[in-house]
């Protein structure tokens, strides 16, 4: 990969924590955020707060469940004659072929190992199980500073995103950029997407996403100060 196009990602990322703080000068009284919140089943109880190692696993039986509607599935919807893009829908023959490489050729088991290349774990807030990923630098040592990072992915979208930036923000020096700061990055799933439980009552919304996430890095993990960076409606 170019190392000018990964030096202005990574760039681009301070940047825009930097404009943060310079910009957004919001007062606590300015917006009226509760406290706590309860998404759990049943009436509200404390939460386990223990962090929980988490494995992506695909099932034999899941995989031949997957293979065997894919096979069953009907697909035969007409197309227009004189159309040779996708300005009317998906291309039948494409969706046909998508198919088949999900039953005969997509190799599960390879991408299973891909998805757990880096630390996952679970722990419960709020009433629900929260997803992320956290990986440290692997050469703390080489750097004057290790700075706490949430990266929070959009919708639609999830934690798979960041795969392959996180190597160069948690060791940039391997990846030839000339940095003495490296990232500890906490990736969650918002709930409901990925591998975090979704809410179980009403009034879900961006507040609540933000609190649960504030309560993951400073209560639950323990950092003091945290940079955040978020795409599209996270931001």
């Amino acid at each position: 990969m170019n190392k000018l196009f990964i030096f202005s990602i990574i760039l681009t990322i301070i940047l825009a924590i930097y404009l943060s703080f310079l910009f957004i000068g919001l007062k606590e009284n300015d917006l009226k955020i509760p406290e706590k919140g309860y998404f759990g089943t049943g009436e509200p109880k404390k939460d386990d707060l223990n962090i929980k190692k988490f494995k992506i696993e695909f099932s034999l039986k899941e995989i031949n469940q997957l293979k065997e509607r894919l096979g069953k599935a009907r697909i035969g919807h007409f197309e227009l004659e004189n159309i040779n893009d996708w300005s009317y829908g998906v291309k039948l023959n494409e969706l046909i072929e998508w198919s088949n490489y999900w039953k005969d050729k997509f190799d599960f088991n390879k991408m299973e190992g891909n998805l757990n290349k880096y630390p996952q774990y679970l722990t419960q807030i709020e009433g629900i199980m929260i997803h992320f990923l956290h990986v440290k630098p692997p050469k703390p040592k080489a750097y004057r500073r290790i700075i706490p990072l949430i990266l929070v992915h959009g919708w639609p979208g999830n934690v798979y995103e960041f795969y392959k930036i996180i190597p160069m923000l948690t060791d940039p020096k391997s990846h030839s950029l000339d940095f003495d700061i490296a990232f500890e990055v906490i990736a969650p799933s918002i709930p409901g997407y990925g591998f975090s439980e979704q809410p179980h009552k009403k009034g879900f919304d961006s507040i609540a996403t933000a609190r649960i996430f504030n309560h993951l890095m400073t209560e639950r993990l323990g950092f003091k100060t945290i940079f955040s960076q978020g795409g599209d409606w996270v931001h």
